[in-house]
């Protein structure tokens, strides 16, 4: 068990006197890209919109920003092999390693979890400079699944009648679409964390994480 050499970076204040600099038109993908150069890594990042200028209020790591920053906008962030990740699951289609039972799939333990499932998911806000108050919502089914044809976990939870509805208020906003973005990204890591399990493979030095796997011969439902 070990550090690769970008910990110490990456575990740094964001707010400390070597800390980058924030430009006003700076996206949180753009400040990614500074902090990756900071941390002499590689990056894989994908694009993010501008909703208003970005200031770190609090003392915070740099790492716990990015984490931050991608569950606001639905991206994940991880390390591997010297590549900083800050992207959106949902853009990376091709398959990367096939696992089936019996072949090089040695144990598999799905889950479904019921017990966070929501109908829908509202952002509530003050506007900065005004007295306005916003409130935006991402309703059933409008998910942006990793799956073609696959029932979303609010669609589950609207079916089954055990979901509810979450309101998230403590967040800061600064426009009705940040709020609108908020709301759909944190209803599309709900439906992503509807199913999950653990797996023992074979090893392979393909498997990493961030790749795309299909996993065959474990029944028709999973």
């Amino acid at each position: 068990v070990g550090y690769d050499l970008s910990h110490r970076h990456l575990t740094e204040q964001s707010t400390g006197p070597d800390s980058i600099h924030i430009d006003r038109n700076d996206t949180y993908s753009t400040i990614a890209k500074k902090i990756a150069g900071k941390a002499n890594l590689k990056h894989d990042i994908d694009p993010t919109k501008l909703y208003s200028p970005i200031t770190i209020k609090k003392i915070i790591s740099y790492y716990d920003f990015l984490k931050d920053a991608a569950k606001r906008v639905g991206y994940e962030v991880f390390v591997s092999r010297g590549t900083l990740h800050f992207s959106d699951p949902r853009k990376r289609k091709e398959t990367a390693l096939d696992l089936k039972w019996g072949k090089n799939l040695i144990q598999f333990t799905p889950s479904i979890n019921t017990a966070d499932l929501v109908t829908e998911v509202e952002v509530r806000g003050h506007l900065p400079n005004s007295k306005n108050s916003t409130s935006q919502v991402a309703k059933s089914g409008t998910e942006d699944t990793l799956e073609t044809g696959k029932t979303t976990a609010s669609q589950l939870a609207a079916k089954s009648g055990m979901g509810k509805k979450e309101t998230i208020e403590d967040s800061v906003i600064d426009t009705k679409e940040e709020a609108a973005d908020l709301a759909k990204a944190r209803l599309n890591i709900i439906s992503d964390n509807l199913v999950t399990g653990s797996a023992s493979i074979v090893g392979t030095p393909e498997l990493c994480p961030g790749i795309i796997i299909s996993i065959a011969g474990v029944g028709k439902r999973f």
